[in-house]
């Protein structure tokens, strides 16, 4: 008695039926059950049935999931840090762009960054020279993942750090006219500034 068989302890023995012997158990979820020598020394029973139940809701879990935004997400993800043959895999696998082991199971994906807020939003690295993890990444919308795109420029004018994004929303000028002034060498300031009507005249 006290021998261990996974998840059940033998407590007591119950009784020899056709030459079968069979102890009562406690299994560690305190349920007792009982269970025939056979099957506990050749490891078929490991427990009074909740590690079964267990593993059929976390299949059910993951799986329930599998055609929603949330798993196609994390899909991808793995897929473009991973698979050569993906697209985009260059610009994230290529340049060592990885998933942290944790991530390798949909599940603790899920538990730790939740549902996808609403289809607006996608998966965002706050700091876009490390990998996905739990700590590096946060649900963004489209907008705001833009502008923390590692091509998104950084500028510094009137004592204010914006990326042209931010800029062209903030003053009223679009990104590419902004983009075009700054390939022309125009100083930020001037490039921030000059109002569209006035261009024209100012380039001549």
């Amino acid at each position: 008695m006290g021998q261990v068989f996974g998840r059940l302890t033998v407590v007591g023995f119950h009784a020899i039926i056709k030459h079968k012997t069979f102890w009562l158990c406690r299994c560690s979820c305190g349920t007792e059950k009982i269970i025939g020598m056979s099957p506990l020394t050749r490891g078929d029973s490991n427990s009074c049935g909740c590690y079964k139940r267990e593993r059929i809701s976390q299949y059910h879990k993951i799986h329930g999931q599998r055609h929603t935004s949330t798993y196609n997400i994390w899909s991808s993800m793995r897929q473009r840090c991973s698979n050569p043959k993906t697209i985009n895999y260059g610009r994230y696998g290529g340049r060592g762009i990885t998933v942290c082991e944790r991530w390798n199971t949909f599940a603790n994906f899920l538990s730790d960054m939740g549902h996808r807020p609403t289809t607006a939003h996608q998966i965002d690295r706050i700091d876009n020279s490390l990998g996905y993890s739990p700590d590096n990444c946060r649900w963004v919308t489209c907008k705001e993942n833009n502008r923390n795109t590692r091509r998104s420029r950084i500028l510094s004018y009137g004592g204010q750090t914006l990326t042209v994004p931010e800029w062209a929303e903030k003053i009223g000028i679009s990104q590419r006219l902004i983009h075009a002034r700054l390939r022309l060498h125009w100083p930020v300031e001037k490039a921030l500034t000059v109002p569209v009507q006035f261009q024209r005249a100012l380039i001549k």
